[in-house]
């Protein structure tokens, strides 16, 4: 083996040859033009120089001893596989250059060598191996490319796992927040109601720090709204429905709720409505509502004085959609062009001034626009510092399909509006106006509305079907008109619906109140005086058809003109509360008892089981985060052990009643409510939940059976209906007088407990109560007894003096 190294720079040949003469001659040639010439006389040194030098090209004889010039080529493609080979044969060896070629050769010369072809061969094995060399550094980049990209896949998919995570865990956070925030917020609110319901036993200045108390709790609670929905817009976790609903009844609830806010600040409200009646659209009323109610509020918010307008137009976008065009204009403190640039940003307010003074977080344009452009709408805002604001949002929505008709009613409903108030008898009016076939007679004042049936009777004109009373009016109050009407043969069987801003407990519990069908508070939702009216006048209203008449009678309301008690209607109610929060079972208690419900308490899953499979309840309000069992795995339980028993029921051919379960949970998270009613829930409030959403959940649940229904009975009606009450306490055989009479004693012995604060006041009325012993006891009584378990002895002592004096003349 030798090695021929000069400064040439052409490149390096290995040349093998076992003659020594030619291989000198050649590696003589080839180093006068300028390569550096490697030789070996056999195989195995060439593998050992390939091995440690680096080789642009390899010229080897095919005949050699040892190993031949293929096994050479061939081992050479394993270690240096970017190197030519060159072969050099005699002319009878044709059959060896095949196979040298097909082993990896490049090419091959006959001995004699032409120098001339050598030279071409060469040139052209250099031209090669620096082809092969590009490729070979492209294979390599592309390879680190491959490998790069890999890596950053992996690296990718590895950061794409934390923030999967890290939004999980947000939504994690978020939702145990919002729950753990809610529960003592549902406290602070409900024990603040139940507070403020017995204002009339509180000094002035307590009520105010109690309202402050209520406000500020309000105030906190839309913050926290605002941070959720602004997160779940964040996480493309918002949906947004596509039901129909009437715009009409919308904007009614829009104007009935703020116009009186605006009045209370001294701020005049204009409503314009639409030109176009465009009653029945497609889309999200919810989501709709929350950007109406944001921009109406910061009007509220921002103006101190002047004017609000709400107005609505409306254009045909197409035959199916319409465009509507929402405007809140006000006449406060205005925005300067470069604020309202940045005014639809998180967390942005005009400025700092305008933060400290107003407060607010900055969430609610925002969130607003973001939710219009996910309706494929949007938001314009147009202002000057000082001289108002104008908000424009543009939205297009599908017009719903026409309804069917109904048959058209025989005779309109006539109905009498009575309201010392222009304004709500006008806005009452005007939501009725909305119904077909409905005809509106107005009344100031009880007496006029007296009045104005007694005519109607006189004259044997068609009887109003329906009273809407107003409850507290100069004069002839509502209490006074509606005793009146009892008390009259030919209008004690009209439907009345008391409408009441405002009345305090002793009010409305003491008076008349429970000879209505049903009480709605002031200001009126659209949905609540719809579902009131069709409840008692059996009949499907509709702003764009006819009525319908519904004389089912399986109808549970259609008995007695669809009396549904006032604040009694749960009576007799037995709930099981299911809680591990004792401020929130104070808050739920408290509110049901007033209701006259019967309540068993649970503090988690396990004890709801255990009670409901001991006793019957008609309704459970059940807590979904407890500890031992949480409230899906006991409504899952309870709703397994229904299904063994309405088994059981079925083969003694008896009637099985599903219990109503009612989710009362802080979780508001979105999909919280789906996931609660697929385990078995019938029905969700998030807490925190005011007093008229949860008794109105209840009813929509609980029915009562026939005559469980409150009444408000005479002491006399009772001792007639109770045969035991002589038998017990008349020997004798005394005449009902007598009877009245002994109870008359009882209660004049406990007046006296009573004026002496004596604790024993409460035994006596229980005493009393048992030998009434009536299934159902009259409203005084239970009025009573819930001042007696205060220990309020002055209020039981009213109450008691108008049951003696009810007493007295009866006798």
């Amino acid at each position: 083996m030798e090695i021929d190294k000069d400064m040439a720079t052409k490149g390096t040949i290995l040349l093998v040859d076992d003659e020594p003469d030619f291989a000198k001659i050649l590696s003589s040639l080839l180093s006068a033009r300028g390569f550096c010439i490697l030789r070996a006389f056999k195989g195995i040194d060439a593998l050992e120089i390939l091995r440690d030098n680096v080789v642009d090209i390899l010229i080897t004889d095919i005949k050699m001893p040892g190993m031949d010039g293929i096994t050479l080529i061939e081992k050479c493609k394993e270690t240096s596989p970017n190197v030519p080979s060159i072969v050099l044969t005699g002319c009878q060896e044709m059959e060896d250059v095949k196979r040298a070629l097909r082993a990896g050769a490049f090419d091959y010369l006959q001995k004699p060598i032409d120098h001339d072809q050598l030279t071409i061969a060469i040139d052209r094995g250099m031209e090669r191996r620096g082809l092969l060399m590009q490729l070979a550094e492209e294979l390599e980049t592309r390879d680190q490319y491959l490998q790069d990209l890999l890596y950053s896949n992996e690296r990718l998919k590895e950061a794409n796992e934390r923030a999967g995570k890290a939004s999980q865990a947000k939504s994690d956070f978020l939702a145990n927040m919002s729950h753990e925030i809610r529960t003592p917020m549902n406290g602070i609110l409900g024990m603040t109601a139940l507070a403020l319901k017995k204002q009339d036993e509180l000094p002035e200045q307590i009520i105010k720090y109690l309202r402050t108390v209520d406000s500020s709790s309000k105030s906190l609670l839309k913050i926290i709204n605002d941070m959720l929905d602004f997160s779940k817009i964040e996480a493309n976790k918002i949906k947004l429905e596509k039901k129909e609903f009437c715009l009409s009844a919308e904007l009614l609830t829009l104007r009935n709720m703020y116009e009186p806010i605006c009045q209370g600040k001294g701020v005049e409200f204009v409503f314009i409505p639409p030109d176009e009646k465009i009653d029945r659209l497609l889309g999200d009323p919810l989501r709709i509502g929350q950007i109406l109610n944001n921009l109406l509020n910061n009007a509220i918010k921002f103006t101190p004085s002047g004017k609000i307008t709400f107005s609505v137009e409306t254009g045909q976008d197409s035959d199916r959609k319409v465009q509507l065009i929402y405007s809140v204009q006000d006449t406060g403190i205005g925005l300067d062009n470069n604020i309202i640039e940045t005014m639809f940003e998180e967390f942005t307010q005009a400025d700092s001034a305008v933060t400290r003074k107003y407060g607010g977080t900055g969430l609610g344009l925002s969130i607003s626009q973001k939710l219009a452009e996910l309706m494929g709408g949007r938001i314009t805002c147009t202002s000057n510092s000082k001289e108002g604001t104008t908000f424009k949002f543009f939205l297009c929505l599908e017009i719903a399909k026409a309804r069917a008709r109904g048959p058209v009613n025989k005779k309109n409903f006539n109905i009498l509006v009575v309201d010392d108030e222009d304004l709500l008898r006008q806005m009452s009016k005007e939501m009725l106006q909305h119904f077909e076939g409905v005809n509106v007679v107005e009344a100031e004042n009880g007496a006029e509305a007296l009045r104005l049936m007694w005519d109607a009777v006189n004259s044997g004109s068609d009887m109003f079907d329906l009273v809407l009373m107003d409850w507290l009016m100069p004069e002839v109050d509502g209490s006074t008109t509606l005793k009146l009407m009892k008390n009259n043969s030919a209008l004690k069987d009209i439907p009345v619906i008391i409408i009441s801003g405002y009345a305090s407990n002793y009010e409305i519990e003491r008076s008349n109140v429970h000879l209505a069908n049903t009480f709605l508070a002031k200001p009126v939702r659209w949905k609540e005086l719809l579902d009131a009216i069709n409840s008692i006048l059996k009949t499907s209203f509709s702003p764009t058809g006819h009525n319908k008449r519904d004389d089912s009678p399986d109808d549970a309301q259609g008995k007695a003109m669809g009396r549904e008690p006032c604040l009694k209607n749960l009576y007799g109610c037995r709930i099981l509360l299911v809680d591990d929060n004792h401020t929130n079972v104070v808050v739920a208690r408290e509110i049901l008892k007033v209701q006259g419900a019967v309540i068993e308490e649970a503090t988690d899953g396990q004890q709801a089981l255990a009670a409901f499979e001991k006793k019957d309840f008609d309704l459970i309000l059940m807590d979904i985060r407890m500890p031992k069992m949480d409230g899906v795995k006991a409504t899952r339980a309870i709703r397994d052990a229904e299904e063994s028993k309405r088994k059981s029921y079925s083969q003694k051919n008896t009637k099985f009643k599903r219990t109503p379960i009612i989710a009362l949970t802080a979780y508001a998270i979105e999909g919280d409510r789906e996931k609660f009613l697929a385990v078995g829930v019938d029905d969700y409030l998030a807490k925190p939940y005011e007093e008229e959403e949860l008794i109105s959940s209840i009813k929509r649940w609980y029915k009562p059976e026939s005559g469980s229904a409150q009444e408000n009975l005479s002491l006399a009606t009772i001792i007639d209906k109770n045969s035991s009450f002589a038998a017990k306490n008349n020997p004798a055989g005394n005449s009902g007088s007598q009877d009245m009479s002994l109870l008359q004693k009882m209660l004049a012995n406990l007046l006296q407990l009573l004026d002496n604060n004596d604790f024993e006041a409460k035994k006596s009325l229980l005493t009393i109560k048992k030998v009434i012993h009536h299934s159902i006891i009259p409203t005084d009584f239970i009025l009573l007894e819930r001042h007696l378990d205060n220990y309020n002895f002055s209020e039981a002592k009213n109450v008691l003096g108008l049951i003696l004096q009810e007493a007295k003349n009866e006798t």
